[in-house]
């Protein structure tokens, strides 16, 4: 996973490497007192929630809407190596 950047002030967005087959996981966690971590993946360009563990259903939407929002940015940065090699 490639860090992307920091969003709320205290979650983080990373992404993967685009598979063979043109997919790629957007993960983003942020630090809980009950879960340790929250965390949740979803799966680009099909914009599936492939986990989601302690966020709730307005941040579910919220991290789908960054997702179609960042997309293009994502495939990009995920080409080059990452944000810090772009």
């Amino acid at each position: 996973m490639m860090p992307y950047m920091t969003i709320k002030g205290d979650t983080e967005v990373l992404h993967s490497n685009m598979d063979k087959r043109g997919f790629m996981i957007v993960h983003f966690e942020k630090p809980d007192s009950k879960n340790c971590f929250n965390e949740m993946d979803i799966e680009l360009p099909s914009m599936a929630v492939i986990k989601n563990v302690g966020f709730n259903e307005d941040e579910v939407k919220e991290f789908l809407l960054f997702c179609e929002r960042n997309a293009r940015s994502m495939v990009i940065y995920s080409a080059l190596g990452g944000v810090v090699n772009a």
